[in-house]
């Protein structure tokens, strides 16, 4: 609750409350990404040398990439590690490379597993970004299916 004060009048706001280390949901983002290395898993970053080109054309460098996973509302593989980084994301292209679909609607979006149809995440709209409730990505879900999830999506047809 936010209180605004005036002479005159008091008025009183309420909006959720997201933490700074809040992930959202991002249809622009190429990977998952965070700048704040205290999120990922102890021993799961792994040295990676990559370069990320932000919406200004700028470059910046992902150090190193891992898993989070020790945070109630947070499960999520192959988060990339940037420094100087100062927002949290989970990019929408990865989970559809990870077989789920996220349904966007006007107060916010699920993430569904596309085979089962399982909710799996889900995502609150405020000030036009898509603030994750939860999320949970088992670590040992890659971008490609497996041979075997594939074999079983085309025994559906």
């Amino acid at each position: 609750m936010q209180i605004n004060a005036s002479t005159s009048n008091l008025m009183a706001t309420s909006t959720p409350y997201y933490p700074k280390d809040a992930f959202s949901i991002n249809s622009g983002a190429s990977h998952h990404l965070t700048g704040n290395v205290q999120l990922f898993d102890q021993g799961s970053l792994v040295n990676f040398n990559d370069t990320l080109k932000v919406g200004n054309a700028y470059d910046m460098n992902i150090v190193a990439r891992g898993s989070i996973s020790h945070r109630r509302n947070l499960t999520l593989p192959d988060v990339r590690y940037v420094p100087g980084l100062g927002v949290n994301v989970v990019s929408v292209a990865l989970l559809d490379a990870m077989d789920y679909d996220v349904l966007f609607s006007m107060h916010g979006c699920l993430v569904k597993e596309r085979l089962g149809g399982e909710v799996v995440g889900k995502a609150t709209l405020l000030d036009g970004l898509y603030m994750v409730d939860y999320l949970r990505i088992p670590l040992d879900r890659s971008c490609l299916p497996d041979y075997e999830t594939v074999e079983a999506a085309l025994r559906l047809w």
